[in-house]
């Protein structure tokens, strides 16, 4: 049979005053509606009345008359209570389409309640999913429980590692969550299998798409699963104990009415059901009156099949848009549907896609991401230079308020057509919006001409995004995004600045009072997964007198002293090397500060083969710290090289080169400035180091100059007592008290620049942080799993200084440490990713705990022996130091020795490579499904365990780690002992 031309999702420009969009991105998301007054409304608010047949009008562009449009258009307002989500135009009949437009904004979505984001709660949302059949399908294929279960919940490989199958082509819902909560939050879903209703779809769907019968049907499913042999146990899913279900929703077995006309079994789709959000108001007998959960007050709804004619499972994108409603967010699309508001730039404005499939739900915005506590929000106060990592590998989101009243600012993040936004047109690049949090909608577009009293007429969406090419194709509704959007050194517009005639711009526009704020934004580097810019107008000057290079003097950037360190770095060449080919002042700079690529996009020169100094600790802090870098050319010393290494590699008389040099500097004319260099203003500079032009002593031997090693220069860190004449008594910061010391080069015959693994070192030690090596050098320490025990990498080329521990990153500040007090399965990125390390320390006295973080053969990390896994540290601060080992056989009385380092990986093969000193690391070190152990438990003669043993008191804490999943970006593991059920009385598949 036939199907007839349907009327369903776009009317044409040229028919109605609707704009549609124009390309096949069309797709608005979700809307949800309200039934009964559970948000405090009246039902006369949310309930459909009169609503026409949504049936098929044969009606084509060329041949449509003016009756044709003014009833077209008055049927659109006469379904304005009945939007849900919009299926792709690719689904649907090429003819005319439509969209309803909106019924009041009034309330909606914004009384629903904030899930009480706490743990466990706030780390876990319990969602329960019944599938309902309907009387009359009884019979028809549907997607199996177990399909349904890993729609939701699947999470063995990563969604992007390579196609699995039609039910999870780009992972689950819950994978879909926790990649944009950067693992912070997880949707554990619970499928009760199909539940055959008593009436056909017809009574239910009742000629208005389901919106005054459809609660009856869920109603009954819920009784029916109530009144089962032994009821059912809501309160399994609700974890913030407020009474009520943390997330229910149902799947039907029909075909969603919003993909339009008649189903292949000859539904209309005013008999369907349309997918949407609502309220009702329902308690279980089992739990009724006794304070327990057991109430249901809101539901979604969608159908389990997509499209109109098929048994294929629905994709995700509807589900996860009325799953953001459940967390508080609102719609993000245009009600109005004259432009696309925020368009595929957030899945709470367009869930389909740009490509419409479902299967690519667009990334959440920074705006949602702040709103829902999922980003790291820096505000930017003082001009500079800022570098941005992408928002798929970091939480960073950039906002800048100064100048702008209350509720208005700018966000800025770095979108890249990478996992979910894999189908964003161009390259990617910083997306910038304006946001004014009291306009609290999309539905109110501003953009200049034809709108000649733009912005003083205060139409503007509350997440605008400020479109680079100046287009404003999201609010004029001509797209859904395109490769003009984002911000970078390709893009049409070069800047944003404040006060100008052109836009966008970054003025104030709150209320309609527009207001230049002085902010100019420039400066866009090339789009990548580090992108850089620059912000002005915020006080500061730009750069110690105009240079930004920071080769002649390091820039005034104010930017919070705990985020910037000064380094000042001088070249010190001995008497006696004059004439000897050294490094270039350029070419040491660039080994510092080199930023322009990212350091693994491929080989730039021998100088930063892998990046810069700077680089290797904005990857180690996720962004949070950066080391500028002033070099000062080369000061010559008055004395040759043997004179300050003195027979003992220069500990006793190095310092007198330094002191000279300082001098030198100081007098020299017009002086030196040393207060660029402390930012923190506590009277001594912040950085300082010394590369000097012999060869290294550690080198050992005699140099290709026959120099002895006794009489070359060590490199170390060391205390000196200095003070600049310029500023002595004048309350200025000049002290120099403390120094780090390298070659310049590496070897002992070449002038081959140095590699940065002894220079990251010791800038730890200026950040606090100890060697991690075994000093006794019986055993390897902490080996390659920290740049603080062995800096040159497993390769030995100093190269790859291995990422910084997880007990390290703690210590500086630069980790998210989750505390895990519960038993269950938990989810961990990889550290290259990621800043969240797990801690475990139940069981434990003060001091004493496990670290977990998840280290992959990516980075710094990649010359790493086999394919990365956990790395479970047993950390016990109070010992203070890597020097005392221990390990079992044949230390027979360990570990009641109290012998052990204080930080100690417990390796997954259990030989104690490390405490025995047989290697560096290796692939037996760290934990996943293929490591030789499978579990660490507590009171076990095995090891390693988890039992306590500070000062040699060995006690049990009841701790079980096991079930290790598959070695990746996102691994799992399951841990016990803790006092938990692990999930609704002990199933953790969330199948029931």
């Amino acid at each position: 049979m036939k199907r007839p031309p349907c009327l369903v999702v776009t009317i044409l420009a040229s028919m109605v005053g609707i704009v549609a969009p124009s390309n096949t991105s069309a797709v608005r998301g979700g809307r949800g509606i309200h039934h009964a007054s559970d948000d405090g409304l009246s039902d006369e608010y949310h309930k459909p009345k009169d609503i026409p047949s949504i049936r098929t009008v044969p009606v084509s562009p060329a041949s449509a008359t003016a009756a044709d449009r003014s009833n077209l258009e008055g049927r659109l307002h006469a379904v304005q209570e009945v939007l849900g989500h919009r299926p792709h135009p690719s689904y649907l009949d090429q003819t005319i389409h439509y969209y309803p437009t909106k019924q009041s904004n009034d309330g909606r979505h914004q009384h629903q309640r904030q899930r009480s984001l706490n743990h466990p709660a706030g780390r876990i949302m319990r969602n329960l999913v019944l599938l309902l059949r309907f009387s009359d399908h009884v019979g028809r294929t549907l997607p199996s429980r177990i399909d349904v279960w890993r729609l939701y919940n699947y999470d063995a490989t990563d969604p992007f590692a390579g196609y699995v199958d039609d039910i999870v082509p780009t992972g689950s819902v819950r994978q879909l969550y926790e990649f944009n909560s950067h693992s912070t939050f997880t949707v554990e879903t619970t499928v009760v299998d199909w539940i055959t209703l008593s009436k056909p779809e017809s009574y239910y769907g009742n000629g208005d798409s389901g919106f005054t019968k459809f609660k009856e049907a869920i109603i009954e499913a819920l009784t029916i699963l109530d009144s089962g042999v032994g009821g059912f146990d809501f309160t399994n899913f609700d974890l913030d104990e407020n009474g009520a279900l943390d997330g229910f929703g149902v799947l039907h077995s029909g075909y969603g009415a919003e993909y339009g006309g008649d189903d292949c079994h000859g539904a209309p789709s005013d008999d369907r059901i349309w997918s949407h959000k609502g309220g009702i108001d329902w308690t279980s007998s089992q739990e009724a009156g006794s304070g327990d959960a057991g109430a249901v007050n809101r539901f979604y709804a969608s159908s389990s099949l997509r499209g109109v004619c098929n048994s294929n499972i629905v994709r995700m994108g509807v589900i996860v848009h009325e799953l953001g409603h459940y967390l508080g967010l609102p719609d993000l699309y245009d009600e109005t549907f004259d432009g696309s508001g925020l368009g595929a730039y957030d899945f709470m404005s367009q869930s389909w896609g740009l490509d419409g499939s479902g299967m690519y739900p667009p990334t959440l915005s920074a705006w949602s991401k702040v709103r829902l506590g999922w980003a790291k929000v820096e505000v930017i106060a003082y001009d500079g230079t800022y570098r941005l990592e992408s928002s798929a590998s970091s939480n960073t989101v950039y906002k800048i308020e100064a100048g702008y009243p209350e509720g208005e600012y700018l966000l800025i993040e770095n979108r890249q057509p990478t996992r979910y936004d894999r189908m964003m047109e161009g390259g990617g690049g910083l997306a910038i919006y304006h946001i004014d949090d009291k306009v609290g909608d999309q539905n109110s577009r501003g953009f200049p001409s034809p709108q000649s009293d733009w912005p003083i007429d205060g139409r503007h969406y509350q997440v605008a995004l400020l479109a680079a090419d100046g287009k404003y194709d999201l609010e004029r509704g001509t797209n859904q995004g395109d490769s003009g959007d984002l911000w970078h050194s390709g893009s049409a517009l070069k800047e944003l600045r404040s006060g100008s005639a052109s836009y966008p711009n970054t003025d104030s526009y709150q209320s309609g009072n527009v207001t230049p704020t002085g902010v100019r934004i420039y400066g866009f580097g090339d789009s990548g997964n580090l992108m850089t810019f620059r912000v002005a107008g915020l006080g500061m000057r730009e750069a110690g007198g105009g240079s930004t290079d920071g080769i002649a003097r390091q820039r005034s950037l104010n930017h919070p002293a705990g985020g910037i360190m000064r380094n000042l770095v001088l070249l010190l060449r001995f008497s006696d090397h004059v004439g000897r080919t050294l490094p270039s002042r350029i070419d040491v700079w660039r080994l510092y500060n080199y930023d322009a690529t990212d350091p693994f996009a491929g080989y730039v020169d021998d100088i930063v083969p892998t990046g810069s100094v700077r680089q290797l600790y904005e990857f180690n802090s996720h962004s949070t710290f950066t080391v500028e870098t002033t070099v000062v050319d080369w000061i010559t010393l008055s004395k040759p090289e043997s004179y300050y290494g003195n027979g003992d590699s220069g500990f006793t008389k190095f310092k007198e080169a330094i002191i000279e040099a300082l001098t030198i500097l100081d007098t020299g004319g017009g002086g030196f400035d040393f207060t660029n260099f402390d930012l923190d203003e506590n009277g001594a500079l912040d950085g300082f180091g010394v590369l000097h032009s012999g060869y290294g002593a550690e080198y050992g031997g005699d140099d290709c100059h026959g120099a002895p090693s006794d009489d070359r220069i060590w490199s170390h860190k060391g205390g000196i007592d200095w003070t600049s004449s310029l500023e002595a008594g004048s309350g200025e910061t000049v002290a120099v008290n403390r120094f780090y010391a390298s070659s310049s080069l590496r070897g002992v015959c070449n002038s081959n620049i140095v590699r940065m693994g002894v220079i990251v070192h010791e800038l730890g030690h200026y950040l606090g942080l100890p060697d991690l090596y075994d000093e006794t050098f019986d055993g390897s320490g902490l080996g390659a799993y920290d740049f603080m025990s062995q800096s040159w990498g497993l390769d030995g080329s100093g190269m790859y200084p291995p990422t910084l521990s997880a007990w390290s990153k703690v210590r500086l500040g630069w980790a998210k440490v989750e505390v895990i007090a519960y038993d269950g399965t938990y989810r961990l990125e990889s550290s290259a990713s990621s800043n969240t390390v797990y801690k475990i320390e139940a069981g434990y006295p003060e001091g004493e705990y496990l670290l977990i973080e998840n280290r992959q053969p990516t980075r710094y990390d990649r010359m790493m022996e086999g394919g990365g896994g956990l790395a479970i540290y047993h950390i016990d601060d109070k010992v203070g130091d890597q020097n005392s080992r221990g390990f079992p056989s044949p230390q027979s009385d360990w570990p009641i020795d109290g012998r052990h380092y204080q930080v100690a990986l417990l390796a997954a093969d259990g030989k104690y490579d490390l405490e025995r000193g047989t290697n560096q690391g290796d692939s037996g070190d760290l934990w996943h499904s293929g490591s030789a152990l499978k579990e660490l438990r507590s009171g076990s003669a095995s090891y390693p365990n988890t039992d306590s043993y500070q000062s040699g008191n060995v006690t049990p804490t009841g701790v079980r780690i096991y079930g290790f999943g598959d070695s990746g970006n996102l691994m799992t593991f399951r841990v016990a002992g803790l006092g938990m059920r692990e999930a609704g009385g002990g199933s953790t598949d969330g199948i029931a």
